[in-house]
């Protein structure tokens, strides 16, 4: 359901990691509750592959670029990991 109350704020979601697991099932499920997103990604060609047809990269990430795009005043979900980081981290630990 959506609103064009100018009364009620429009409902804005920003998703770090979009093409990721989690991050694509988000998207997807805020898309069909007719909330506006904006998913950041690391990789176009995986965006386009997963359908997703607008986009933030997140080298470009920034408060600007958010105020640019609309997307200013809205909730953001970061969700991008970095493995290789973790599993390094996690052997350096036990190793």
């Amino acid at each position: 359901m959506t609103t064009t109350d100018p009364a009620i704020p429009a409902r804005k979601l920003v998703v770090t990691g979009a093409t990721g697991f989690v991050g694509s099932q988000l998207v997807a499920m805020a898309k069909s509750k007719g909330i506006a997103t904006l998913p950041v990604v690391r990789s176009v060609e995986k965006a386009k592959r997963l359908g997703i047809d607008r986009w933030l990269l997140f080298e470009e990430f920034s408060r600007q670029k958010l105020a640019q795009t609309g997307f200013d005043s809205s909730t953001v979900v970061h969700l991008i990991v970095a493995v290789r980081h973790i599993s390094a981290i996690l052997h350096s630990r036990t190793g």
